[in-house]
């Protein structure tokens, strides 16, 4: 993973572990929080080519959905398919063409036009390929975009209780870097749900997830779901269609497991640290 120096990683290792800790939110009201959450979704690309480019802005042939930013420095849970088709490329970066001293402002350079995160006011960030960790049966992965921020959590209310048919949520995502926001209702709140490609045919499952009448569409994985109290509730995955409708009903990732997740990885390169002192 890309830090600067052995202080550097140790506070980056300290700030992932107090993020989606529960305990950041006590002097933010409702507002306050929905709006750290709404204003850290951040686009997460592969990109192809970069077409034009322009200061602030550019376009490009990829692919990507949305994340949400919980530490300063760049840490992102999203939807684990949004990084799927990229696992293999960054293994062989890290083979072939690994980070070093030496290397590491023009890996970040060259980086920073393949796999990016964007944030809304339109700063791209290299996507650290040497660094992500997965549940691929729940569909939950967590990114690292290189900032070169001091690390610290992002605070926002952290919905502590299981979602429970009926509760109200808020969906907020990136759809083409556009902000997207529908509201709905929880009517699963233990849900296996089949993911099936465009004929119909099951491809995969994703387990123990909730599943809501607020409408989703296609590029909105990684996306947020919040209580109406401005309280994370959980990451958007998927959608369940209605037919060959391009919108469906939006599911998505507890919070309990992206935690679990979270505090796992914290846990891991902690270990890490205590060995280099060594």
């Amino acid at each position: 993973m890309i830090e600067g120096s052995e202080k550097d990683h140790l506070a980056s290792v300290i700030a992932l572990n107090m993020a989606l800790g529960g305990n950041l939110e006590k002097d933010l009201t409702e507002q306050e929080s929905e709006r750290n959450i709404s204003k850290n979704l951040v686009g997460v690309y592969a990109i192809n080519e970069i077409t034009s480019q322009a200061p602030g802005s550019f376009s490009f042939n990829g692919h990507g959905g949305s994340g949400l930013m919980i530490t300063t420095n760049g840490f992102i849970v999203t939807a684990y398919h949004n990084i799927q088709g990229v696992e293999d490329e960054w293994r062989r970066i890290n083979e072939e063409d690994p980070i070093t001293q030496e290397n590491v402002n023009s890996w970040i350079s060259r980086m920073r036009d393949r796999y990016c995160v964007i944030d809304q006011a339109g700063n791209r960030y290299p996507i650290d390929t040497s660094f992500w960790a997965t549940i691929p049966n729940m569909d939950i992965a967590l990114i690292k975009a290189v900032t070169n921020k001091r690390p610290e959590p992002i605070k926002f209310r952290v919905v502590k209780d299981p979602l429970q048919v009926g509760d109200e949520v808020k969906l907020l995502g990136l759809r083409d870097h556009n902000p997207y926001n529908q509201y709905g209702k929880v009517i699963f709140g233990n849900y296996d749900a089949q993911i099936n490609d465009q004929k119909g045919q099951v491809q995969s499952v994703t387990y123990d997830t909730f599943l809501t009448d607020a409408y989703g569409v296609p590029g909105f994985s990684g996306g947020v779901f919040t209580d109406l109290r401005g309280g994370f509730a959980g990451l958007a995955l998927y959608i369940q269609r209605d037919g060959t409708r391009e919108i469906g009903k939006a599911g998505g990732a507890k919070v309990k497991n992206i935690a679990q997740l979270v505090k796992e990885t914290a846990y891991e390169l902690g270990k890490i640290q205590l060995a280099v002192k060594r």
